[in-house]
């Protein structure tokens, strides 16, 4: 699956700080593992879901997205991590 397909693209986000880059590295993690299911790959899926949870939760904070939408992406990240 390309970044554009997925529905929250990261470039969305770019005036966010990290939230662009953490969504991106956390799809870039998320194909490598669908394609390869080793624990490097999988460590690394590990830490990216991590650090796009800490992004989500400091921009909700910090007000820079709303809780109602913060609850929708993490939502949506979780189920990306069901369909493996």
């Amino acid at each position: 699956m390309s970044i554009s397909e997925y529905k929250y693209d990261p470039k969305d986000f770019e005036g966010i700080p990290s939230m662009s880059d953490d969504l991106m590295a956390f799809y870039r993690a998320l194909e490598a593992y669908k394609s390869e299911k080793n624990s490097s790959n999988g460590f690394d899926l590990q830490d990216k879901i991590e650090n796009i949870e800490l992004s989500i939760k400091r921009c909700t904070l910090n007000g820079d997205l709303n809780t109602s939408f913060a609850n929708e992406l993490n939502d949506y990240i979780r189920g990306l991590l069901k369909d493996d």
